[in-house]
């Protein structure tokens, strides 16, 4: 026996099986003992109402009727069962902004304080600190402010969301960047006729998708009993799918940019036969995804038996 040589077990025996990992396992074992100890923490002592609901600069949750008083201010613990909704004193500067339970966002916009006080005479709903009543209270510029006791000037339009007030020119801003982007991919010619052949095809493209179910089904029994064979036919015919692929539309695009072949009676993906701009890009992927494939295949040529011994594993 050689210095570099083992000693060969006998092909009856069993190999030995067991944990080999067993550092990774113990800090597997430690991450799920200390998650179920968070969530337990967070199931006893947290109040997922908070988060759902909102809750006020005085630590009270929004919508509930008894409150707990976290802190020692006369504003804390009281309820707020008609009050569902968490309204901000200054949208401008949420994280020092006084934070108030309302009956109603304002769903107008309010430039005085005559206005805030017509809002809470129509809708019930005060747009000011807890302690303010606004039938007597007369107009003051001190009482606006971030940190209250009533809203800066204007209040703008809000809608509710999550339970919170948010103010309509964030829903406008968030449409006008979906509008932006929709904008933006109208003015690519290729991304254009890409989209347009998924709408106007997504019947044809589900009928695909059900028959490739089906075919994958029947290759998977196959592999098991044929993978040898299988292996072969499959890197022929890979080989030959990818090569005439790419060569029908390099051809297609030749036509097309000849103006010797006319689509315009076709009702399949016709918009995208109208450019030859996006045959161009079809045809360079194409290639790419063929230069691949050919080398793969041509490394795995002299590897079959690896390939048929992978096709049984997975099949």
């Amino acid at each position: 026996m050689g210095c570099a040589q083992s000693e060969i077990a006998p092909q009856n025996e069993t190999p030995r099986k067991g944990c080999t990992d067993v550092l990774w396992l113990v800090i597997y074992i430690l991450f799920w003992i200390l998650m179920i100890i968070v969530a337990a923490i967070s199931f006893v002592y947290g109040n997922p109402q908070r988060l759902i609901n909102g809750y006020d600069s005085f630590g009270n949750t929004c919508g509930v009727k008894n409150n707990k008083k976290f802190i020692n201010f006369p504003l804390a613990g009281i309820s707020t069962e008609d009050k569902s909704y968490l309204f901000f004193m200054d949208v401008n500067n949420l994280r020092q902004s006084l934070k108030i339970c309302v009956k109603q966002c304002p769903n107008k916009k309010l430039d005085s304080f005559t206005e805030i006080q017509k809002f809470y005479r129509d809708t019930g709903s005060s747009l000011c600190s807890y302690e303010i009543h606004l039938n007597n209270v007369t107009r003051n510029e001190k009482l606006h402010n971030y940190y209250g006791p009533c809203p800066t000037l204007p209040v703008p339009d809000t809608f509710p969301l999550l339970n919170r007030c948010f103010p309509k020119s964030a829903k406008d801003l968030a449409e006008k960047v979906f509008t932006d982007f929709y904008d933006l991919l109208n003015s690519w010619d290729t991304i254009e006729q890409m989209l347009s052949d998924l709408y106007s095809s997504w019947k044809e493209m589900i009928i695909c998708v059900i028959i490739a179910f089906i075919c994958s089904l029947i290759m998977v029994s196959i592999l098991h009993l044929l993978a040898s064979l299988v292996s072969w036919i499959f890197m022929i015919l890979v080989s030959i799918a990818s090569i005439v692929g790419t060569a029908l539309l390099w051809y297609t695009y030749h036509e097309l940019r000849t103006g010797k072949k006319d689509f315009a009676g076709t009702a399949f993906l016709a918009e995208s036969f109208k450019n030859q701009q996006a045959f161009l890009w079809y045809s360079i992927i194409a290639t790419i995804i063929t230069v691949i494939l050919l080398l793969l295949v041509f490394v795995m040529r002299s590897r079959v038996s690896f390939l048929a011994e992978l096709f049984r594993e997975t099949a």
